[in-house]
């Protein structure tokens, strides 16, 4: 819904977060990948390339994005975790470490979406 909003280094800057996290518990199930769908359709991407270097897209968003934009990614992150119905404790590592990099308040991010604990 937000992500209309980034621009499209953020967009393919997004998706590879994305990718990312839907990998991180190594399962990969149908409900993320029709997330990822809807994510390239929102944006209006119908290619792109996936980075694999994670900690320099991170690194990217954090110098450039603004704190609007961390926070829509965020969220966004934590809605794709839990499209299975489980926040698996990878993918809890890898949106705290985003979390960290963008200088965000982990506090202030929980009270929009839930503990992370």
């Amino acid at each position: 819904m937000f992500l209309a909003k980034l621009n499209d280094k953020e967009k393919r800057a997004f998706m590879s977060l994305a990718k990312a996290l839907a990998l991180a518990d190594g399962i990969v199930v149908s409900q993320e990948e029709k997330f990822m769908n809807l994510y390239a359709k929102e944006m209006d991407l119908t290619d792109y390339d996936f980075n694999s270097d994670i900690d320099s897209v991170i690194k990217e968003l954090a110098d450039s994005a603004t704190d609007e934009v961390k926070r829509i990614v965020i969220l966004e992150l934590v809605e794709l975790a839990n499209a299975d119905g489980n926040f698996s404790g990878e993918e809890k590592d890898l949106v705290k470490k985003v979390i960290k990099a963008f200088g965000l308040n982990e506090k202030e991010i929980d009270k929009c979406v839930g503990e992370f604990n």
